[in-house]
C-alpha cells in the first residue's frame, strides 16, 4: 500500500473499520496513530489523519515522554495557533511551546 493509503488505515477520523471507543480497541488505535505519526507534515497526508494524530497527540500528551504529544504537535500548527494554545506566551520554539 502507498504511504496515504498506510495514513489513512491508521485512525482516520469517522472510519468505518469497527473500531469504536466503547470496545477496547481505543488505546491500541491511539497507540499505533501516534507510533506512525510523521515528524513532519507531507503533502500526502490525508487531513482526517492529521487532525485525528493531532488530538491523540493531546490525548496522550506524556506518551512515550513527559510532553512528547505537544512535541509531536508543534510542527503541524500554525504560528496564530501555537500563539492561541499557550495564550499569547509560546509559538516560536518548540520549548516554549511545550512550557506554556
Amino acid at each position: 500500500a502507498d504511504r496515504s493509503t498506510r495514513y489513512h488505515a491508521l485512525g482516520s477520523v469517522g472510519s468505518d473499520d469497527g473500531g469504536d471507543i466503547d470496545d477496547g480497541n481505543d488505546w491500541l488505535e491511539a497507540e499505533l496513530t501516534l507510533r506512525n505519526f510523521p515528524k513532519e507534515p507531507l503533502p500526502d497526508l490525508e487531513p482526517e489523519y492529521v487532525l485525528n494524530s493531532c488530538l491523540r497527540s493531546l490525548q496522550l500528551t506524556d506518551n512515550p515522554s513527559p510532553s512528547s504529544g505537544l512535541a509531536r504537535c508543534f510542527p503541524f500548527f500554525t504560528w496564530e495557533c501555537r500563539k492561541v494554545v499557550t495564550a499569547r506566551m509560546g509559538g516560536d520554539i518548540v520549548e516554549r511551546f511545550i512550557k506554556y
